[in-house]
C-alpha cells in the first residue's frame, strides 16, 4: 500500500520493513505551516593548494535532519509520539520525503530533546489541555538500513 502523504509528515518504525506496514509504524503529524525546516549536511576534508585554491573531498554520504515544530498540538498526540520514541530508545527507521531530491527515503534516525509549552493546565491534575510551541528534531544516523 503506498504511503498517503496527505495524512502524515513522516513515519517511524522500530524496523526498516515496518515503515511500510501501518500496524507497525507511527505517523508523525504535519508541523505547523512554515515550521518544517529540512537540512542536509556532509563531512568534507579540505586542503589549500600552493596557489591558494581550496580542494575538498566529500566524506561519506549526506545526512538529513528534519526539524519539526507545532504551534499547537493535541497533548495526547504529543505524548503518544514522545512515548513511542522513548520506548524505541530514541532510535528508529524513518520514512521521510527528501526535499532536496523529491523522493521518499527510509533511513535510521534518532531524536532527542523534545520541548513544549503546556497551556491551560488544570490546577487540580496538572494536565494541560493544549501543548504550544512543541518541537522535535529527527536526525539521520548515517545508517542506510539493515
Amino acid at each position: 500500500m503506498p504511503i498517503d502523504i496527505n495524512r502524515n509528515f513522516i513515519y517511524l518504525s522500530a524496523t526498516k520493513a515496518g515503515v511500510g506496514i501501518p500496524a507497525q509504524r507511527i505517523g508523525i503529524p504535519y508541523p505547523s505551516n512554515g515550521e518544517a525546516a529540512f537540512q542536509s549536511e556532509f563531512s568534507v576534508t579540505m586542503q589549500e593548494t600552493a596557489n591558494g585554491e581550496i580542494r575538498f573531498q566529500k566524506v561519506g554520504r549526506e545526512r538529513d535532519k528534519q526539524n519539526a515544530k507545532w504551534n499547537v498540538i493535541n497533548p495526547d498526540v504529543w505524548w503518544e509520539m514522545n512515548q513511542w520514541i522513548l520506548n524505541n530508545n530514541n532510535q528508529f527507521y524513518c520514512k521521510y520525503f527528501s526535499y532536496n531530491y523529491g523522493v521518499w527515503k527510509t533511513r535510521k534516525f534518532y531524536s532527542v530533546s523534545p520541548s513544549c509549552e503546556p497551556s491551560n493546565v488544570d490546577p487540580l491534575t496538572g494536565v494541560p489541555q493544549i501543548i504550544k510551541n512543541a518541537s522535535r528534531n529527527f536526525i539521520d544516523m548515517g545508517v542506510e538500513g539493515e
